[in-house]
């Protein structure tokens, strides 16, 4: 039998402290309006380089110079600034400044197929069921997705979880929801690039923009009532994420 338990972030401790707060006079909405006044998220980004077919850490910060010849690289290693750490010789810049990052060696995984291992290490959690072909998708969502639940929307109205030129195929929003899928950048490299869905056609100015939204708004408020799925209000914040940069874009250009 399916389960019907809610398989959110939200854990059961966390609930019944809510409700413990609640008899006391203090609500939810008052305890998170508190944090939220108590604590500003820092205007910090992580990049990520997710390496489909790249090189292995056998040929990079890992090499295992002492391995059999089937095993290792063909590379030399090459000392750091940090007594004990060797990496590359193909990194000596990178080596260099040894000193200003950490290197986690201990992340692994066991799943026989690429794309279980990338939803595991992605996601934090081990696949349901292995599917050695390869089309599987995450049950959970990834760290980017998480990172844009957790912060909220950006202050310049960009995304807040951006994929160059998209976010790995094989992970999902499911319980958080589309608004937090990572936004396709395109492909920057190729001639005239221009983000997708971030400018204003031609012809249309921030007047016609606010006319626009306020029609959309009256459409939506008379579908509000039949979407049962949860993805409208999902699409409404990219809207409002879309519009907020558009208008943005008006003011500013």
């Amino acid at each position: 039998m399916a389960s019907n338990d809610c398989r959110g972030p939200q854990t059961r401790r966390e609930f019944l402290r809510a409700g413990t707060l609640a008899l006391g006079g203090l609500g939810l909405a008052d305890l998170l309006a508190a944090r939220a006044a108590s604590r500003a998220a820092p205007d910090t980004a992580v990049i990520l380089f997710w390496m489909w077919g790249g090189p292995s850490q056998l040929e990079t910060f890992d090499m295992k110079p002492n391995a059999p010849s089937a095993f290792r690289g063909p590379f030399r290693p090459i000392a750091t600034t940090v007594p004990g750490i060797e990496i590359c010789e193909l990194f000596p810049r990178l080596a260099r400044q040894a000193h200003r990052y950490n290197l986690v060696r201990s992340l692994h995984h066991e799943m026989s197929a690429h794309n279980d291992g990338s939803i595991e290490v992605l996601t934090g959690k081990t696949p349901t069921r292995p599917d050695p072909t390869s089309t599987a998708v995450s049950e959970h969502p990834d760290f980017g997705m998480i990172a844009s639940r957790l912060r909220g929307p950006n202050r310049a109205g960009l995304p807040q979880y951006i994929g160059v030129p998209n976010q790995p195929f094989m992970t999902r929003p499911t319980y958080l929801g589309v608004s937090h899928r990572g936004f396709a950048s395109g492909n920057p490299a190729l001639p005239g690039f221009r983000p997708p869905n971030l400018v204003l056609n031609g012809g249309l100015n921030g007047s016609r923009l606010t006319d626009r939204q306020g029609l959309r708004g009256q459409f939506d408020r008379m579908r509000r009532g039949i979407d049962q799925t949860g993805q409208r209000e999902g699409v409404d914040q990219f809207y409002r994420q879309a519009g907020l940069a558009s208008v943005g874009q008006c003011r500013t250009g």
